[in-house]
C-alpha cells in the first residue's frame, strides 16, 4: 500500500493560496500576523466608540407614537397599558446591520419599543398586530428593502 503513494513535492506549489481579506476573522491566522488574539482584543476595547449627536428634529411630535394597548400586561411588576413605538437613529441601525440582528423583525422593533423580542412575541395578537403595524411604519427605508 506504501507503493501506491506519489513522490514527495520538493519545489515550491505553483499556486498560492487565497489570503482572507483584511479584516475578516480569520486574516490574522492566515497572513501570518503575530500579533495575540487578547492584545488584538485589548487595543478593539481601547478604541473609544464613535461620537453620536443628540438631535432636536424639528419634527418630533412624528418620530415617536404611543399606543394603548386593549391587553395590559405585567412585566418584572410594572404594569404595561401602553407601549411607545420610535424611529430608529442611523447609530442604531448600524449595530442592528453590524450584529446581524435585522434578519429578524422582532428584534429591530424591540430597538424601536425598548421591549424584548419575546416581549413583542407574547403580546395578545390584537395588541401585537397593532405594534407591529406601527414599527413596520417606522422601520427605516434600508431594513424595509430587506424584509419587503
Amino acid at each position: 500500500m506504501v507503493d501506491d503513494l506519489p513522490p514527495p513535492i520538493d519545489a515550491e506549489p505553483a499556486l498560492k493560496p487565497v489570503l482572507p481579506p483584511p479584516g475578516s476573522p480569520d486574516y490574522a491566522r492566515n497572513s501570518g500576523v503575530t500579533e495575540a488574539p487578547a492584545e488584538t482584543a485589548a487595543k478593539m476595547q481601547s478604541e473609544p466608540p464613535p461620537l453620536v449627536a443628540v438631535l432636536q428634529f424639528q419634527s418630533g411630535d412624528l418620530r415617536s407614537k404611543r399606543f394603548q394597548l386593549d391587553w395590559p400586561f405585567e412585566l418584572d411588576g410594572v404594569t404595561i397599558d401602553a407601549i411607545t413605538v420610535r424611529r430608529l437613529p442611523m447609530v442604531t441601525v448600524n449595530n442592528l446591520v453590524a450584529s446581524e440582528r435585522y434578519r429578524d423583525l422582532y428584534e429591530i422593533y424591540a430597538e424601536m419599543t425598548g421591549l424584548s423580542a419575546a416581549v413583542l412575541r407574547g403580546l395578545d395578537s390584537d395588541d401585537g398586530e397593532l405594534i407591529t403595524g406601527a414599527c413596520w411604519d417606522f422601520l427605516p427605508r434600508l431594513l424595509r428593502t430587506v424584509h419587503e
